[in-house]
């Protein structure tokens, strides 16, 4: 579901583009972060995303790695680096402070619908 959020005598809401309005749990609510993945799909906070690729080569063919980002967080804000980062323990350091090369990433789920790919 995608529109506005608002909180209105104390429910949270979704209301799209035609005035519907939709009370949501605000924990599930995730911004979206002005980047697209490989096949442009927007990428919104609490996205879970997998890297495509390892090499130029492996871009170019789409073939995704064989490891699943595995993150705690999805995409999440950064206070340290005041923009959208990936909150990972897919390898020691931060992949990226920024989604500069959001092309290599694909989309594969969000922490609130699909945990379990948290644990791959």
């Amino acid at each position: 579901m995608y529109g506005y959020y608002a909180n209105i005598l104390g429910d949270h809401l979704i209301i799209d583009n035609s005035g519907i309005q939709y009370i949501v749990d605000p924990k599930t609510v995730g911004q979206y972060i002005d980047q697209e993945d490989t096949d442009d799909v927007p990428i919104y906070e609490g996205d879970i995303l997998q890297y495509l690729a390892r090499y130029p080569t492996d871009l170019q063919k789409k073939q995704p790695s064989k490891k699943y980002l595995r993150t705690s967080n999805g995409v999440t804000w950064s206070k340290t680096w005041s923009s959208f980062m990936l909150d990972t323990t897919y390898e020691k350091d931060e992949i990226f402070a920024g989604f500069g090369e959001s092309k290599n990433w694909k989309v594969i789920g969000t922490i609130h619908d699909n945990p379990d790919l948290l644990t791959q």
